[in-house]
């Protein structure tokens, strides 16, 4: 489990919403490639269309060829418990969430603010 209130992980999904902002606002080749940046690995010939958003994009993997739609969200953790992997020939539809992070629905529980991850694997 990880505290999403820390503070450098609140810097880091600032910083990742920024390029995913500028992406969104004008998906150009080069704001395009801010985010691709943001992965460990993304394959050749890969698209991603406007409106992604992720909330730090260093634990996701994206193989050849993989195409992702509009308004994709992929909600990916800072620890490796929330890796989310897309392979190879990929096709992501309009509107998907992947959602690699959740946190408690106990009342008592959700006030420590702690967020647990799952991988996703595609």
């Amino acid at each position: 489990s990880f505290n999403s209130l820390d503070k450098t992980l609140l810097a880091l999904r600032k910083q990742t919403g920024e390029i995913c902002r500028l992406f969104n606002k004008s998906p150009s080749k080069g704001n395009l490639k801010r985010i691709k940046e943001l992965f460990p690995q993304c394959g050749e010939g890969v698209i991603i269309e406007s409106g992604f958003h992720c909330d730090y994009g260093n634990q996701i993997t994206i193989g050849d060829r993989s195409f992702i739609n509009i308004n994709c969200t992929v909600l990916d953790a800072p620890i490796s418990e929330g890796a989310i992997s897309i392979g190879d020939d990929c096709l992501i539809g309009p509107n998907v969430q992947l959602l690699a992070v959740s946190h408690a629905v106990n009342p008592t529980e959700r006030l420590n603010k702690e967020n647990f991850a799952a991988p996703i694997i595609i």
